[in-house]
């Protein structure tokens, strides 16, 4: 329906529509306390096309009184400022109010943070309470102890207004996302559909042949912010704006170059152009040159495209592919002419890529190594999506980069503030870290199973071929008062089966249940419906 300039009206994504606000009754304002992140323009309306009314400077402490969504999906809030309502983009505030300090005294990481930390009265069971400082109080050890170690180092909560568990299973929803190099255990491995042959026990590249898809247990381990609060990973959840004082050429040199030999000795001659873009584009110059490390290791990646040899030292547009992302990686080089493409020499990639990994994460509320593989400052229907590097562990291994140049140049007792991520209920323990036993596996599947009733034997599934299914159901006469399930197990490790032999039946529907439980641990339930009669 056309709309009428006459009235303001709103977007309802659920509907893919518009609705008069004149014709809406509010229950509730939202009422959360939000300060801005950057100075910002507030328009008419959710949305780039409305009128701007005003500018609003940076941390300017407003509440939110109704949250939108523009045209395109993305959250705007509805704020009042010096008597003027309007609206503002999410990616300009941040939860809670502030002081008015000097940007260089107190680094503000942009963000779309959805809700403010509230303190919670009850949890059910193991699960884990916010205190009033914003933190699970299982956060309290590592902090206190990283604290201790570093009096200059701030800490601040980036709420994420997600529930743990659904913001954990939306991140596994999709296998592909999260990969995992072989050189890890084979519990560190997903065993899911399309992902793992449990006849033969071998395993689906996602990337190459050497990156497979990481098994729920591994991506529970590393989302888990409480897993990475230690001296050297800490740096997840670093600040990324550019520091001119701590972010040197020296310390992008250290980067590449160990104690004994050159970890990268193309990129240690290019330690300039890190800072260089750094600056310009308002980076942390030390974790650009730690995830160019992380994505070439001693090589840079070049290629042809279009007769001209070009560099993605970020390995930007390297999609996963059977055939190696690397090569897709080549391709966005080569082709369009945005972000200084094409790359035809190292210092293009670097500063475009710069410039990319800018525009497309650091201002979309992915401003650390921690949130460009877990997308969650955007709302739970991102999560998982948005990933700028699949390899699950990819985050900690810039971190630690990061964290070892600090230390070699004495960084490391300057103040830097890490911001980071908190969930709703999750529980009091960490996620566990997965097997490294190589004897131990996550197959849990059956090699057959079968179901004899009298002399007639009902194979369910057959080890001649691959059966995913967890649920059957079984049709025998009013005359048989006994069957036989007979299972064997798929995995050739110390899997366990549980449930078969011969069951006595009573007339309609009986539901057994038979459990194979892999030798990592983890337990796979088939269901086996006899109907008698």
């Amino acid at each position: 329906t056309k709309k009428s300039k006459k009235y303001i009206w709103a977007y309802t994504p659920t509907y893919g529509g518009y609705v008069r606000l004149d014709g809406i009754t509010m229950d509730k304002y939202v009422k959360v306390k939000i300060h801005t992140v950057d100075s910002v323009n507030m328009r008419a309306g959710a949305g780039d096309g409305f009128n701007v009314l005003t500018e609003i400077p940076e941390n300017t402490n407003l509440k939110i009184k109704i949250e939108g969504i523009s045209s395109t999906g993305e959250k705007w809030y509805r704020v009042k400022y010096n008597g003027v309502n309007g609206f503002i983009h999410s990616s300009f505030a941040e939860s809670g109010y502030v002081k008015a300090v000097a940007a260089e005294d107190e680094p503000q990481l942009t963000t779309s943070s959805e809700t403010a930390v509230t303190a919670e009265k009850t949890s059910a069971g193991d699960r884990d309470t916010i205190g009033k400082d914003g933190f699970p109080t299982s956060y309290k050890s590592y902090l206190d102890n990283l604290k201790k170690l570093h009096p200059n180092w701030v800490f601040k909560p980036l709420d994420t207004g997600l529930d743990w568990d659904e913001a954990r299973a939306k991140m596994v929803a999709n296998p592909s996302v999260n990969t995992i190099y072989t050189t890890y255990a084979y519990s560190y491995r997903s065993v899911a559909k399309g992902c793992y042959n449990y006849l033969k026990h071998t395993y689906t590249p996602k990337d190459g042949s050497k990156f497979v898809a990481a098994s729920e247990q591994a991506v529970y381990y590393y989302m888990d912010p409480r897993n990475w609060l230690t001296e050297n990973y800490i740096f997840l959840f670093e600040d990324l704006r550019y520091h001119a004082d701590y972010q040197t050429k020296e310390i992008v040199q250290s980067v590449f170059k160990g104690e004994r030999y050159y970890r990268n000795k193309t990129l240690y001659k290019n330690a300039d152009s890190f800072v260089s873009a750094g600056k310009k584009y308002n980076i942390n110059a030390v974790y650009l040159a730690s995830k160019a490390l992380q994505e070439q290791g001693s090589g840079v990646n070049s290629g042809k495209s279009g007769g001209k040899t070009v560099y993605n030292v970020f390995n930007i547009g390297a999609n996963d592919s059977k055939s190696g992302g690397a090569r897709n990686g080549i391709k966005f080089a080569g082709s369009g002419s945005s972000y200084l493409r094409p790359w035809t020499t190292i210092e293009k990639s670097i500063a475009g890529g710069a410039k990319y990994i800018s525009d497309n994460f650091i201002k979309s509320g992915q401003s650390s190594p921690y949130l460009e593989h877990f997308n969650v400052l955007n709302g739970l229907s991102k999560v998982g999506t948005h990933v700028y590097m699949t390899a699950v562990y990819a985050p900690m291994s810039t971190a630690y980069s990061t964290a070892m140049s600090y230390d070699i140049y004495g960084i490391m007792d300057k103040k830097i503030v890490f911001y980071i991520p908190v969930y709703r209920n999750m529980p009091k323990k960490a996620a566990a870290k997965p097997s490294i036993d190589w004897e131990k596996d996550n197959n849990y599947y059956l090699k057959s199973l079968s179901v004899k009733a009298g002399k007639k034997t009902t194979m369910l599934i057959s080890s001649s071929s691959l059966n995913y299914n967890t649920s059957f159901t079984v049709k025998v006469s009013s005359g048989t008062s006994k069957v036989t399930l007979s299972a064997a197990k798929a995995s050739s490790t110390a899997a366990k089966v549980s449930g078969a032999g011969t069951v006595s039946l009573k007339k309609g529907d009986n539901v057994l249940k038979i459990k194979c439980k892999s030798s990592s641990g983890l337990t796979r339930t088939y269901t086996v419906n006899i109907i008698r009669g």
